[in-house]
């Protein structure tokens, strides 16, 4: 029996490591305990790409990480420490990450040669995890705004695309107007509240 290939971790290539592509704008000050999960939050492996990825970024602690992905949905969903610590663990067990030896306390994750490697060799996979963190983040916070709000956006999209692609200037500018004062006056609200 022949030796098997070694078992690729991921399945292709970072153009740019991580925190950017974390952001989502939402409304910070809203109530997390309104969202209700009804789907999963990341995609299969999404999340260990997506640790080492921050972790090269920057060395990080456990907690640190949490943040990162808990800031990215404003709050409205923060991954437990019984999902992050096994995966650190597995990485550093593989000899992608290593704790800094001049942590104290806490361990300090740092990437190794070997993980560096491999998100350059997954970098798609880590683009295409970001891109569906991104995804999962906006809709989770769609789904944390008021059941009028979603009616309202819903009816304003639905306006705009039956009124179909024969517009007058007049009529783009004076929709375009419009939209851009009511979210003018809506941002203007939330930053005062």
């Amino acid at each position: 029996m022949s030796p098997r290939a070694p078992r690729r971790l991921l399945t292709s290539p970072p153009d740019a490591l991580p925190a950017a592509r974390l952001q989502v704008t939402a409304d910070p000050d809203h109530d997390p305990a309104r969202v209700r999960h009804r789907q999963r939050i990341m995609g299969h492996g999404d999340f260990r790409l997506i640790l080492l990825a921050l972790i090269a970024e920057a060395p990080r602690h456990g907690y640190e990480l949490i943040q990162s992905i808990s800031e990215a949905f404003h709050g409205h969903y923060s991954p437990s420490p019984g999902s992050i610590y096994p995966l650190l663990a597995q990485w550093e067990q593989s000899g992608h990450t290593c704790i800094d030896p001049n942590s104290r306390g806490r361990k300090r994750y740092e990437i190794t040669p070997l993980g560096s490697r491999l998100l350059q060799d997954e970098s798609e996979a880590v683009s295409a995890a970001f891109e569906r963190l991104r995804h999962s983040a906006r809709q989770t916070l769609k789904q944390a705004l008021p059941e009028d709000i979603r009616k309202a956006m819903h009816a304003l999209k639905h306006a705009l695309m039956m009124h179909g692609s024969d517009w007058a200037a007049e009529e783009i500018a004076d929709s375009a107007a419009a939209i851009h004062q009511a979210a003018q006056a809506i941002a203007g609200r939330s930053r005062h509240a």
